[in-house]
């Protein structure tokens, strides 16, 4: 709801949710949320400056719930559910990029809970963040050399490329595996990092 409303309206958000309803949505809280946002109050309460506090004082009291590894794993893969939602051609994509980063680690010999459990989120933050720079600076959004660039963040790159050259996009179609790893070699020492390029195509081919 809150990807369409904000690109199209609320109008237009409760008739995809109401299309969507039993197929993607379970039909009960379709139903509990249409008939809450059917007055103006929700969609004032959403845009008000104060969101934090009002979400925070609807939270019913006695409610806590621990936050443990699986509670954690369940709350990371919504969000990339809803992060990939935006776009056909981005579905899935961050659950694939985990997959693949989590074979590129094992062959390079990484520690287990290096990559399946993370415990401080801050760490892991920047790692993702830079998942678009490259060994020689020229990625983006800070430009950072390579030795800036933490082990995990250098597999998240090459993941996150290795992907994107093997997925469909509106303005391209499918590369086929040999083309993928062609592109990748390529960039092996200049953009990516060499021992994960080489992972990634040992993973590429499993």
């Amino acid at each position: 709801m809150e990807i369409f409303s904000s690109e199209q309206g609320p109008v237009r958000a409760a008739a995809i949710v109401r299309q969507r309803r039993g197929s993607w949505f379970d039909p009960e809280i379709v139903d509990a949320f249409l008939s809450a946002s059917a007055t103006s109050e929700l969609w004032d309460a959403c845009a008000a400056p104060n969101i934090d506090e009002r979400v925070a004082a609807a939270e019913p009291e006695g409610r806590a719930i621990a936050a443990d590894d699986k509670r954690l794993n369940d709350i990371a893969e919504a969000f990339a559910w809803v992060i990939d939602a935006k776009s056909p051609f981005t579905y899935h994509h961050s659950e694939r990029v985990a997959d693949f980063a989590t074979g590129i680690a094992r062959e390079l010999g990484l520690d287990e809970q290096c990559v399946v459990r993370v415990p401080v989120f801050g760490a892991l933050a920047f790692d993702a963040s830079a998942h678009h720079e490259r060994l020689d600076g020229k990625g983006y959004y800070r430009n950072l050399a390579g030795e800036h660039l933490s082990p995990a963040a250098r597999i998240l790159a090459t993941a996150d490329q290795l992907d994107a050259l093997s997925a469909g996009r509106p303005y391209r179609g499918t590369f086929p595996p040999d083309r993928v790893m062609a592109i990748m070699r390529d960039e092996r020492g200049t953009g990516l990092c060499p021992d994960a390029v080489d992972a990634a195509e040992k993973v590429f081919q499993r």
